[in-house]
């Protein structure tokens, strides 16, 4: 369709993208569970000039942590500059979907959006240094054997759930847009945000290296974990119809899916996830 592109402001034909969290076919929506995450929060963005630009990045991040992390499981990863704009990338996408899709008007953060984005694009678009915004950090986490939270799906969240949103305290004192996938969270604060607690996580510009697991001592970011999970924990169940199509489209994945790492995860999160004794 005809439209401008959010990040070079041109009229052209752009295209739509959709935040897409991969997995099973059926996994679902967190704020709503009968549909499909395909068929959820599509929004014409983007350019093709822009696309193209932001895949150079994706590609780097995909070859240089992603894989070595996720699939080979290198524990001190190396990296360059493109690290810090793959991820202003994603989060400054996610700063726009949430404000064409949610209202903040009454948030305590509200203000600070707009120069955050405006500061971001400026990044992403003409290499702008974002002097204002430029807290930005990646936490890399991992299965989890045992925990005394008392609540389910822990394990399953940290190392397989994909997950976006602003996260923000009450007084908007300590605020960021976050980005969650697999065993990756992406961040950027808005506001607050000790960086000796977060020096471990927080990216370089230039380069760097990071090393697992990190050191991460900011006792607010890990509240958020617990109040998310129990979040999505409280939200209501697919329907019956819902529920039968996704125990369809399990039992048609099962035997690809028992082989897999997700399978443990699955059967981990069933189990009292209790420190041994």
């Amino acid at each position: 369709m005809k439209g401008k592109c959010a990040l070079f402001d041109i009229e052209c034909e752009i295209c739509w993208s959709i935040f897409q969290l991969t997995g099973s076919k059926y996994i679902r929506a967190f704020a709503n569970p009968n549909k499909r995450l395909q068929d959820l929060e599509k929004m014409y963005l983007l350019s093709a000039q822009a696309e193209s630009r932001f895949s150079i990045y994706e590609k780097w991040f995909a070859e240089n942590i992603f894989k070595k992390f996720q699939i080979d499981g290198e524990k001190n990863l190396n990296y360059n500059d493109k690290l810090f704009y793959f991820i202003i990338s994603v989060l400054w996408r996610i700063l726009r979907r949430e404000i064409h899709f949610h209202d903040y008007k009454n948030k305590p953060f509200f203000e600070n959006i707009k120069s955050v984005e405006n500061e971001w694009k400026l990044f992403l678009s003409d290499y702008i240094f974002p002097r204002n915004f430029s807290k930005i950090g990646i936490f890399l986490t991992d299965r989890v054997q045992y925990h005394d939270f008392n609540i389910s799906g822990v394990d399953y969240y940290f190392s397989r759930s994909i997950d976006s949103t602003i996260v923000s305290n009450e007084d908007g004192s300590y605020c960021f847009v976050y980005a969650k996938f697999l065993k990756f969270i992406l961040f950027g604060f808005i506001k607050g945000g000790d960086e000796k607690l977060l020096k471990p996580t927080l990216i370089n510009p230039i380069k760097g290296g990071i090393s697992f697991p990190q050191d991460l001592r900011d006792e607010e970011f890990y509240k958020y974990f617990i109040y998310r999970i129990m979040e999505i924990n409280n939200l209501p169940s697919p329907s019956q119809n819902q529920q039968e199509a996704i125990d369809s489209q399990f039992k048609k994945e099962f035997n690809e899916l028992k082989n897999k790492e997700v399978w443990e995860i699955i059967l981990n999160d069933w189990t009292l996830l209790d420190p041994p004794k």
